[in-house]
């Protein structure tokens, strides 16, 4: 029992070892972390801000990779943001076209009719705007000690949801339409670290790519006269670096 019990130990302690050996030797190298914060964004029609700026909330993980001896940086990073919910201002219309599948019944039988399409004219002031975003951010920076300025891509999928007010002859109804987007964005920032670990960074983000439908020709939310909807985007957050870089140790002279 002793003999099994000391072969358990000797195992369990060969794999601790070796976990600790590889944070301290592998993970230790690499610069992976994780981003918390938050921010603010608004919507632009033809280029001209038409929402109220509001909160956003992000989360994310990257990994740096430091090139031309240090000098230079890459980070590419997985992220997450939330558009909270914001409301056109200006005078533009929107064109809401929603698909519909209506059924005839013959007897107990049931008739599927081909889809037909609505669409709807509205004002932009009874028009609500929130956002789902999941994107992919590649930056490149200059290695600073205390100060990092980067300039990037953010390739980015987001779902959009309309919630429009729509007046008919019976009253006010409320219409949701939800769409699935891709799209692309150019990132301009700077990161502050202030430890070892931890870094402040900030950075601006403007859309300029014209939302492409993954699903064409459903649940389409289309800006009035061909105008074009794209978000702009402040972001504040904090990195923290997960494991812990291994120090190189001095040279004697």
């Amino acid at each position: 029992f002793n003999s099994e019990n000391s072969e358990e130990m000797k195992k369990i302690g060969f794999l601790g070892v070796m976990l600790f050996a590889f944070q301290n030797m592998v993970l230790a190298q690499h610069d992976v972390g994780v981003y918390l914060g938050g921010g603010a964004y608004n919507l632009m029609v033809v280029d001209e801000p038409n929402t109220n700026y509001v909160p956003t909330a992000q989360l994310g993980i990257s990994y740096i990779s430091p090139f031309a001896k240090n000098k230079l940086f890459l980070n590419t990073r997985l992220n997450y943001s939330y558009l909270s919910s914001t409301k056109f201002t200006g005078p533009d219309s929107i064109s809401i076209s929603t698909v519909e599948f209506p059924e005839e019944f013959s007897g107990s039988i049931i008739i599927p009719v081909p889809p037909q399409f609505i669409t709807n004219s509205l004002e932009a002031a009874n028009i609500e705007y929130s956002s789902h975003v999941l994107s992919i951010q590649l930056t490149l920076g200059l290695n600073g000690k205390g100060f990092r300025p980067f300039i990037g891509l953010e390739p980015f999928l987001k779902d959009d949801f309309y919630l429009a007010k729509i007046e008919e002859d019976n009253g006010t109804k409320s219409t949701g339409v939800l769409g699935t987007t891709i799209g692309a964005s150019a990132v301009l920032g700077f990161q502050i670290p202030f430890s070892k670990r931890w870094a402040l960074n900030t950075s601006y983000v403007r859309q300029f790519t014209n939302d492409r439908d993954i699903i064409p020709g459903v649940n389409q939310v289309l800006p009035g006269q061909g105008k074009d909807t794209k978000f702009q985007r402040f972001d504040l957050s904090i990195r923290y670096r997960l494991f812990k870089k291994k120090e190189k140790p001095a040279r004697n002279k």
